[in-house]
C-alpha cells in the first residue's frame, strides 16, 4: 500500500516491531482448528526455510468451507496460503 519505497519500508519496520498488526479473511475449502500454524516457509522464493507463525481463527463454515481470519506473527513470502495448505485447507486470501 505505499506509494514509495521510503513508506514501504516505515510501514516494514513498523510491522517487524509489532506496532502494526496485520489481518486477512480467508475462505478455504476445509476447517482449520483455531490456533497457530507454526510451519516454516521460504523468506523469499527460493531461498531457505526459516520460521514463520501464523494465527488462526475460524469464524464459521458452510458445508466443506469456513470463513478464516488470519494473523500473520511473522512476514513470510505467500505465508498464509502456505501454512492453510500445510494443514490440508485451500484458500482465497483477502
Amino acid at each position: 500500500m505505499a506509494l514509495d519505497s521510503e513508506a514501504a519500508r516505515t510501514f516494514g519496520k513498523a510491522f517487524e516491531e509489532g506496532r502494526v498488526e496485520k489481518r486477512y479473511l480467508a475462505l478455504t475449502r476445509g476447517h482449520p482448528k483455531d490456533g497457530d500454524i507454526d510451519h516454516p516457509v521460504p523468506r523469499r522464493e527460493g531461498g531457505p526455510k526459516v520460521d514463520a507463525v501464523t494465527r488462526i481463527s475460524c469464524l464459521g463454515t458452510a458445508g466443506r468451507y469456513a470463513l478464516v481470519e488470519a494473523v500473520p506473527v511473522t512476514g513470510r513470502l505467500h505465508q498464509i496460503r502456505r501454512h492453510l495448505k500445510h494443514v490440508s485447507c485451500r484458500s482465497s486470501a483477502t
